[in-house]
């Protein structure tokens, strides 16, 4: 299942109808939405029930191999990229390479350790001294 970068909130929602079709799934690294949070939020839960919905689910990333620790920080800057990134069973690189799971997560400990004492500058989506977007998502039975 590839989501669409310029998915709205319609088109989410229709994703629950292929649930039980494919554990597999690919994320956009943005959305090109505009930043409204309905879309967001909905993606999110979507992946949160995309996950549980299979026993074996496969995170496939848009990245070779020698690429795909680099893009892992990348992905895991929106709530349903750091989701997929938890809570999926395995990840792919695009040439369908498994990624070491102990590996991804690694590449997400400085956002996740940011968000956890407070580091708002570090758990932006945006640069500079006063940033646009602020990280902070929860994810339920996670260690912290």
């Amino acid at each position: 299942m590839q989501i669409n970068r310029k998915s709205n909130l319609y088109d989410i929602e229709s994703l629950y109808d292929t649930l039980g079709t494919d554990p597999q799934l690919r994320l956009p690294i943005s959305m090109s939405h505009g930043g409204g949070l309905g879309v967001d939020a909905a993606l999110a839960q979507f992946v949160v029930t995309w996950a549980r919905a299979y026993e074996h689910s496969v995170l496939h990333l848009y990245a070779p191999a020698e690429e795909a620790i680099a893009q892992i920080p990348q992905v895991a800057k929106t709530a349903a990229g750091l989701f997929a990134l938890i809570m999926s069973s395995e990840i792919h690189t695009e040439d369908h390479l498994i990624v070491d799971r102990r590996d991804a997560l690694l590449a997400i400990r400085t956002l996740v350790e940011a968000m956890f004492v407070g580091d708002i500058r570090n758990t932006s989506t945006t640069r500079g001294a006063r940033p646009t977007a602020i990280n902070l998502f929860c994810v339920n039975n996670a260690k912290r």
